[in-house]
């Protein structure tokens, strides 16, 4: 007697994660990928980008940061809802507790503002707090970012 055996294996579509209303102002990441001949597990299809400057308040340091891209997934369901992320620890030197708006601004080559993003931290006295900016559309006119920390009053 001979046993058969029967394995499902359920069916993926993949699909651009991109808006169809969106799609003539953005670039899907597919597209760029073969644009620039990228495999997907090889390497990302989003450049660097260089910081420009940074711009901190008194009495807190700004210890490291670095510019992290996303890597392309094989299929759509694992693309990560961002492009990129920008993560950094930040120390308080005062003497209180302090609110603060970590504010990235992406530019183009000469210097204008293409778009902003920001996350908000919580440091107390004396303590060190990280930051996570993720940067959510793709735009190839960046070249270049600035970042800015400033105390702010609410999230």
């Amino acid at each position: 007697m001979q046993l058969i055996y029967y394995i499902y294996l359920p069916v993926v579509k993949t699909t651009c994660p991109v808006v169809r209303s969106d799609y003539r102002r953005k670039k899907c990441y597919i597209l760029a990928m073969a644009a620039t001949n990228t495999i997907c597990s090889d390497n990302s299809a989003f450049q660097n980008l260089t910081c420009s400057n940074i711009d901190i308040i008194d009495g807190v340091t700004l210890e490291n940061h670095v510019f992290l891209i996303s890597q392309l997934p094989c299929c759509a369901q694992l693309a990560l809802p961002y492009r990129a992320k920008i993560a950094g620890r930040i120390k308080n030197d005062m003497t209180k507790d302090v609110l603060l708006a970590v504010t990235v601004t992406l530019r183009d080559n000469n210097g204008l503002a293409l778009a902003e993003y920001n996350d908000v931290i919580a440091i107390d006295e004396k303590q060190k707090g990280e930051f996570e900016v993720k940067l959510i559309e793709y735009d190839d006119r960046a070249k270049t970012y600035s970042l800015t920390v400033k105390k702010t009053e609410q999230f």
